[in-house]
């Protein structure tokens, strides 16, 4: 339990908000005031579940309702610079500002309006103490369901929120902000590098390099000198797991079990990597061994991901993983792996897959997959252009990673106490 400084005061959720506004802490509407029959293609925009993040507005999903409907349900609105709260977990209670871009907004059943007392508090550092560790674990405990976890407004509104004076509230969410910045900046580098990505994949997988003269093929235009094959003549072999994975071992530096939810955007997720022990990886392995320049394709939830064997450590596949073998006379792993992601590929690969919500795709049309074959020489090339671009990426993750690490604790230290700073006046 955090034991907070002396000098700080705790208030309740409830008693930070405004005072003079009559609605500056209420939820959204019943379910039966706001049904699909009264979204509408334009007016005034409601905010969903999917719209609150985790300190962050998401902004890509959107629907609304007429004003009319807004106006019936005026103790609903939201206005910008409020913040809004999700009563519904992944996380409970996460918390984020509502955006400018608009003169109001509607909440949706399990949204939750905070106007903050801007006499007292601070918005950001309110806002970073509701989705402090502090906070949120305080919810879930207030939380009832045993599938997906929710909070009343009634338990919401009693929780503790710990409080220096306002100048110390707001130098803490101005260092938080800053963090916070350059998470945003290094994030933007990161998607803008992987538009580039995707650029020079879509380029040098049709064009080539300094090509004059092509040919149509069935996955569009490419050099005359370059020819397409199916995947399955182009391996060694092409060998699917067993439909069961091997059992894990606490041991770290033994051997990888690597699961579909490990392999993403041509990379390995060792977030919530598993190990298993050497006599489990012999079993695994008898079909095939995974070595350098071998991928790993996913073949179920999600289907279609793909990522090189890595080469720090011996691995082995779980249940619905794929290992491709590239036959190295024909056509190196590297350059597999950019024809896989490379759009008129990939569109190809999507075209196969079966399953809405949980996507799959057959072995038979696994090995069927149509790719670019250039010549060795030139496929080394793509593979160093693309590598520059990719490794740019990779360092830009582990700058990302590494703010979001600094975030976390300075998050721990400032919103407890343990570390205090210098209010700004």
């Amino acid at each position: 339990m955090n034991n907070f400084p002396i000098d700080w005061t705790s208030y309740s959720l409830k008693e930070i908000c405004n005072p003079t506004d009559k609605y500056s802490f209420t939820g959204g509407p019943f379910g039966s005031n706001l049904k699909n029959e009264h979204y509408t293609e334009t007016g005034v925009r409601i905010i969903q579940l999917q719209n609150i993040g985790d300190g962050v507005f998401l902004d890509s999903y959107k629907i609304y309702t007429s004003g009319e409907k807004a106006d019936e349900l005026k103790s609903c609105n939201i206005y910008p610079g409020d913040l809004i709260l999700a009563k519904m977990a992944e996380p409970v209670a996460r918390a984020c500002f509502v955006p400018n871009g608009t003169a109001r907004y509607l909440m949706c059943s399990d949204g939750i309006r905070v106007s903050i007392d801007k006499d007292k508090f601070d918005s950001k550092y309110i806002c970073y103490f509701i989705n402090s560790k502090f906070f949120r674990e305080n919810a879930e405990k207030s939380s009832s369901g045993s599938t997906r976890l929710r909070i009343s407004l009634k338990e919401l509104s009693k929780l503790p929120i710990h409080s220096p004076t306002l100048p110390e509230q707001k130098r803490i969410a101005e260092i938080l902000t800053s963090v916070d910045d350059a998470i945003q900046a290094t994030e933007k580098v990161i998607v803008q590098a992987k538009k580039v990505k995707q650029g020079l994949l879509q380029d040098l997988l049709t064009r080539g390099i300094g090509h004059k003269k092509f040919k149509k093929t069935e996955i569009g235009k490419i050099p005359e000198s370059w020819r397409v094959a199916q995947i399955q003549t182009i391996l060694d072999a092409l060998i699917d797991c067993e439909h069961k994975t091997a059992p894990y071992v606490e041991d770290q530096n033994t051997y990888f079990v690597a699961r579909t939810n490990n392999i993403k955007d041509g990379n390995i997720n060792w977030d919530n990597a598993k190990f298993t022990d050497y006599g489990s990886y012999k079993t695994w392995t008898k079909r095939g061994e995974p070595e350098i320049g071998d991928i790993m394709f996913t073949r179920e939830a999600p289907a279609g991901e793909a990522a090189l064997v890595p080469r720090n450590v011996k691995t082995c596949l779980g249940q619905r993983m794929v290992l491709l073998k590239p036959n190295k006379n024909i056509i190196m792993g590297e350059f597999l792996l950019s024809a896989l992601y490379s759009p008129r590929v990939n569109s190809k690969i999507k075209a196969r897959m079966i399953g809405t919500t949980v996507t799959r795709i057959n072995m038979s049309d696994i090995s069927k997959i149509p790719v670019p074959i250039p010549p060795l020489v030139e496929q080394d090339k793509i593979v160093k252009i693309v590598s520059e671009i990719e490794n740019s990426i990779l360092e830009n993750k582990k700058k990302f990673a590494s703010l979001y690490a600094l975030k976390s604790g300075l998050m721990q230290d400032l919103l407890t106490g343990r570390v205090r700073v210098r209010g700004v006046a």
